[in-house]
């Protein structure tokens, strides 16, 4: 018995008027430097026709949702003058409700980081709710550096989207696990290990480590 099918056609960027007069990236979309401008002088792409940039691999990446979309095209606001702001990286952060469940994303998973060259260890763990699903998080992360390279959420709690933000901008700001472990998150009831997420991801690592 399927419980659920999931079909995904995926996205094609749009690079018809511009093909052949600027740089295509490996994603098929348009290539950008940091300002957003294509190899072609003061044309800029933004959007699901453009790639964007991420610091972890160190290269144009395609992000075809609506929050890059729209930082995309604040920054090129800043530079049609001249280049004054560049991109910061993209982790490539996402979320979607399906139906009771959320699913969530950010920075990169642990294939892609074995094959960008990262000594790289996951680890997993489920957060069980008292009367509830609660959630479950892969994070990955760099074993030399103790880097936070990128963690998927699925589960029923409503703000597994705040748990993916802070780890946006904690891997945007290169934090380590252990110097995430000390940030000050609010406490949450309710769950069946309260010691919080953070604490609860840096305590996994010691004890796979310590193995």
């Amino acid at each position: 018995m399927t419980e659920i099918v999931i079909f995904s056609a995926g996205f094609r960027p749009n690079v018809a008027l511009l093909r052949n007069q600027v740089e295509i990236g490996k994603s098929g979309a348009i290539k950008t430097d940091r300002f957003l401008q294509t190899s072609l002088k003061d044309v800029f792409a933004i959007g699901d026709c453009a790639e964007t940039y991420c610091d972890l691999l160190d290269q144009g990446v395609y992000v075809p949702h609506a929050s890059d979309a729209l930082r995309t095209g604040q920054i090129v606001i800043s530079n049609l003058i001249e280049p004054r702001k560049e991109i910061m990286s993209s982790e490539m952060t996402l979320s979607i409700d399906m139906d009771d469940l959320i699913i969530a994303t950010t920075g990169i998973t642990f294939e892609k980081s074995v094959a960008a060259g990262y000594k790289a260890a996951q680890i997993f763990y489920h957060n069980a709710k008292v009367h509830k699903v609660g959630y479950n998080i892969w994070l990955t992360y760099d074993q030399e550096t103790h880097k936070i390279l990128g963690a998927q959420f699925v589960g029923d709690v409503p703000n597994i989207n705040s748990y993916v933000n802070s780890l946006s901008i904690a891997i945007t700001n290169h934090m380590t696990t252990d110097e995430f472990a000390d940030t000050d998150f609010y406490f949450e009831h309710g769950f069946q290990d309260v010691r919080g997420i953070q604490r609860i991801i840096a305590a996994l690592i010691y004890e796979k480590e310590e193995r």
